[in-house]
């Protein structure tokens, strides 16, 4: 078929017209990338930034206690314990790690060494029990655990030839004390149990002249486990019975060597403390 003039025309407006459609079609980025006005391509969003929507002009900032350590991310990765990660604005990482002695739980965007007591039992408590405990420890927080044995017994004191009581005894030794610093998980609460070990007894003094004293007995051993932390302290060691001397005649008894290291807790050489545990919540 032979085309006239107004069919050709009307052919020739049409094919302009498609062609002007396809010059203009706008162009559209994917979720993770930007186009601003003009540009011909994408740009993946950079690190500390996010685009969670398609066809975008701009990427948006990471919140306080997220992260995007790489670019082109669709969503923000939320901050690791002991990291900080302040909205928007990061290094190469995409977070930078809390300063030695300070700490942080998940989500945060400043780290901390200040603490709020939660938990404690045994000496120097107003529940001064020993034996086994158990508890919680709830899911996305930072805790700071102290657990100490039980105090060495202060040995027994000496008696003399002429009845007389030695004025000097040993005392026991300091039990041990452990600390350490749980990452709860962020998913589920967790649990810990723990022994904590009794004062060791102190030694007696004899009824009968020229006699020793007798020991005292060691103090017990503590243990802590949960959060994937176990500790095991040891209590203190047991103060020896005062040696009595009666072969010199007068009032007997020996000097002997008193141990100057105190029970764990003790303000006095006659204290035996229980041991203890304490349990502290990171602030912030």
């Amino acid at each position: 078929m032979r085309m006239n003039k107004t069919m050709m025309a009307t052919a020739f407006v049409l094919a302009a017209t498609t062609n002007a459609s396809a010059a203009t079609q706008c162009l559209i980025c994917a979720a993770g990338t930007y186009s601003t006005a003009g540009s011909t391509s994408c740009t993946a969003c950079p690190i500390g930034q996010y685009q969670d929507q398609v066809g975008q002009g701009s990427c948006k900032n990471c919140p306080a206690g997220s992260y995007a350590g790489t670019t082109a991310r669709t969503a923000c990765s939320t901050c690791e314990a002991g990291n900080k990660c302040v909205g928007g604005s990061y290094g190469s990482s995409g977070k930078s790690a809390c300063a030695s002695g300070t700490y942080s739980s998940p989500g945060k965007s400043s780290c901390s060494n200040s603490w709020t007591l939660i938990y404690q039992r045994g000496s120097g408590t107003s529940d001064n029990a020993t034996g086994s405990v158990s508890g919680t420890l709830a899911k996305g927080f930072i805790y700071k655990v102290e657990i100490s044995g039980g105090g060495g017994g202060t040995g027994g004191q000496a008696r003399g030839n002429s009845n007389n009581i030695c004025s000097k005894k040993m005392t026991g030794g300091q039990a041990c004390i452990g600390t350490a610093i749980i990452t709860a998980t962020a998913s589920a609460d967790g649990s810990y149990t723990a022994t904590i070990g009794a004062a060791g007894s102190r030694g007696s003094t004899p009824s009968s002249r020229c006699s020793n004293g007798s020991s005292g007995s060691n103090g017990g051993d503590s243990s802590f486990s949960g959060g994937g932390v176990s500790i095991s302290v040891s209590g203190g060691t047991k103060g020896n019975g005062m040696p009595h001397d009666c072969s010199g005649g007068g009032g007997g008894c020996t000097a002997g060597s008193v141990n100057s290291a105190k029970p764990a807790g003790g303000s006095g050489a006659d204290t035996e403390q229980n041991g203890w545990l304490k349990i502290w919540r990171l602030n912030g």
